[in-house]
């Protein structure tokens, strides 16, 4: 298994002898002669595209802002992606931390769609502040949780433009919950939010599941040899985990219940299954 300088190492060989633009087009030809098509991918991995060692503000300084790290990889990545297949169509999704002036305005100038949150403040909720008087109503009349789905024009103080934002508005026994994001996409409001919002956020949920509940973040070392195990590890446990909710929890209380909670609470139930009881590799996992 290579570590982390090893790759870096190949990296440096595609670029300087120019072969990192040839390796959409093997991936082209590879599916060819499988007789199969590209049609959406995701990109989770950046390695082999060129991207700068360090990005500087005005002053020479290193600049630790997210724009920079967004538009350093998304500068290069479509171009790449594009001369092996000409009608790709890049959407970048990134959550709220996401959101500056110039990674908007450099997407728009470079071709890139997105869909980003938008974090709330005393303008936006202004804007919707209607709309949840009438959830409020309708969630009084009916005991169950109301959503709704808007959008309206709105710039921030640093945009140069106003741009598309959909708010979806959602009250509950715990009382409001409004997310807000930012979209040059032309799909309906709805459509946006939940098919490809919610999608981006349930991701995330199951890398944290990982991470937080099934100790994923254990990755101390130096060195990426050590680390890639144990994050090897953590999605076993995470699939294991799940496999074993699907599988040997149906019928007790823990048939809806999280990694951590599976994790923490005794098995050693009289509704459990025996053999969750007894396996000392199944309880070894859920320990882990």
């Amino acid at each position: 298994m290579p570590d982390e300088s090893k790759i870096l190492r190949f990296r440096h060989l595609l670029e300087k002898h120019k072969l990192a633009a040839q390796v959409p087009t093997l991936i082209n030809d590879l599916l060819r002669d499988k007789g199969l098509v590209l049609r959406a991918g995701t990109v989770v991995d950046a390695t082999l595209i060129a991207a700068p060692r360090s990005t500087k503000n005005a002053n020479g300084e290193r600049d630790f802002d997210p724009a920079s790290v967004v538009n350093a990889l998304i500068k290069r990545l479509p171009a790449s992606l594009r001369k092996a297949w000409p009608k790709t169509k890049t959407v970048v999704h990134a959550g709220s931390g996401f959101c500056r002036p110039r990674v908007l305005e450099r997407q728009e100038r470079w071709g890139v769609s997105y869909i980003i949150g938008l974090q709330k403040n005393s303008r936006l909720k202004q804007q919707v502040e209607l709309a949840e008087l009438a959830l409020v109503e309708q969630y009084a009349a009916k005991q169950t949780k109301q959503r709704m789905f808007g959008e309206f024009e709105y710039a921030a103080g640093t945009w140069d433009k106003p741009r598309r934002v959909i708010p979806r508005l959602e009250h509950g026994d715990q009382g409001a919950n409004p997310r807000f994001i930012v979209t040059d996409l032309a799909d309906s409001a709805k459509a946006l939010y939940e098919r490809r919002e919610c999608a981006r956020g349930e991701a995330e949920n199951r890398i944290k599941k990982a991470q937080l509940d099934l100790f994923g973040r254990r990755a101390s070392c130096h060195r990426l040899q050590a680390n890639q195990p144990r994050l090897l590890l953590a999605a076993l446990a995470y699939t294991l985990m799940i496999n074993l909710r699907r599988l040997a929890l149906e019928g007790t209380e823990l048939v809806q219940a999280c990694t951590a909670t599976i994790r923490t609470k005794p098995l050693a139930r009289q509704n459990t299954p025996r053999i969750l009881r007894s396996d000392p590799l199944i309880r070894t996992v859920c320990r882990w």
